[in-house]
């Protein structure tokens, strides 16, 4: 072999082996009788021009040039098909929330205003409410997938023991902040006033909404339904939020001494119940052991509620015995008698039972159970 042939070999190797490097024939060739400065400053140049379209190509490109805009608005329908239920999720929540308390205004209070300080803490109440139900939802369908009987009841424990007291504490902390009632004193009153009658409230509505939903309802439409039946439950909670309630000295007190009182005698004794008989439960193979301080803490956490609501009795006569006077104990009282009328005369509860008697003129007087004349004309 010649040593042109073997030139002419070692050129074609070369050019076989750049052209597997990503460089075209043309390109090494091109390179051909141009110094190292001038190749990196082209190579320079190549690399500012694949940037900027990069950086126009992740902006969506200049809507002065042509398909810039289309790229935006392709861009963005791709996000709201990706994040489609987180969207619907949150408007939802924000809207039907505001919706509830502007019919709550509206149609159940009759006022001639309305009061938009209200609509705007509903809506971001709403909103903050959402993105904690698209969070928790997301997550509870992440780590129990399978819709069986034995996992919806076990969503629905989850739900009602960790999301539901989260759910009911943002209501009432953010709605109060909204209104202008921000100071600890303040917010730690709303909550201790409000807290247990409305998770209780949320307890009997929706442990059995949430059945069906976990059961039945499939991911994607499970957000519209249980929106559907919050739209009510929001109507109440803005009604019993709003509501004056005026008490005294004394009557703050003794329901003070209540709470005091029901979780030292009543929720811890029950909550510590709680988590020895599930431990044993658990040891007895009764329950699963798996996710075990979780179901530990909602054992916990049920023994606690339900320490609180079978200590009412005695709260009940704690108010009648310390102020019997009051509008609180007279409001008891008279919840008592009607109660214990009714199991007296059970065919007589659609009226007063009257008893008639003559007066000095001899005109019949009526007597109802409370004790109160109705007398009759002649």
């Amino acid at each position: 072999m010649t040593r042109g042939n073997q030139r002419d070999l070692a050129r074609e190797k070369n050019l076989k082996n750049q052209k597997n490097k990503g460089h075209s024939i043309s390109e090494t060739e091109a390179n051909k009788g141009l110094s190292l400065q001038e190749r990196q400053a082209r190579d320079a140049a190549k690399m500012r021009e694949k940037q900027q379209l990069a950086a126009q190509k992740k902006a969506g490109g200049n809507n002065n040039e042509p398909g810039g805009g289309a790229g935006a608005a392709a861009m963005s329908l791709v996000f709201l098909r990706r994040h489609k239920q987180f969207i619907f999720g949150v408007s939802s929540a924000a809207g039907l929330l505001t919706l509830g308390d502007f019919c709550a205004q509206y149609f159940y209070e009759k006022q001639k205003s309305i009061d938009r300080t209200r609509l705007f803490a509903a809506c971001a109440t709403g909103t903050s409410l959402g993105l904690e139900g698209h969070v928790w939802y997301t997550f509870l369908d992440r780590i129990i997938a399978q819709p069986t009987w034995h996992n919806v009841f076990k969503k629905v424990l989850l739900d009602q023991t960790i999301a539901a007291p989260i759910y009911t504490i943002t209501y009432i902390l953010g709605t109060s902040v909204l209104e202008g009632r921000t100071s600890f004193r303040e917010l730690r009153s709303d909550a201790n006033d409000n807290f247990l009658p409305l998770y209780l409230a949320d307890c009997v509505v929706f442990i059995p909404v949430q059945i069906i939903n976990f059961r039945y309802i499939s991911p994607y439409y499970r957000i519209p339904f249980m929106f559907s039946i919050s739209f009510l439950f929001n109507f109440f909670l803005k009604k019993a939020m709003n509501e004056p309630v005026q008490l005294t000295r004394e009557e703050t007190r003794v329901l003070d001494d209540c709470q005091r009182e029901s979780f030292i005698y009543r929720s811890v004794p029950f909550g510590v119940c709680s988590y020895f008989l599930t431990l044993l439960a658990m040891s007895k193979n009764y329950i699963t052991p798996k996710a075990k301080w979780v179901k530990l803490g909602a054992a916990v956490f049920a023994g606690c509620i339900l320490g609180k609501i079978s200590y009412t009795p005695t709260c009940r006569q704690k108010i009648l015995n310390e102020i019997p006077n009051s509008d609180l104990a007279k409001l008891i009282r008279g919840v008592k008698d009607h109660e214990d009328t009714k199991q007296s005369h059970p065919d007589k509860q659609a009226h007063d039972h009257l008893v008639f008697a003559p007066d000095a003129q001899h005109i019949p007087v009526a007597v109802n159970q409370y004790g109160d004349p109705i007398y009759k004309s002649s």
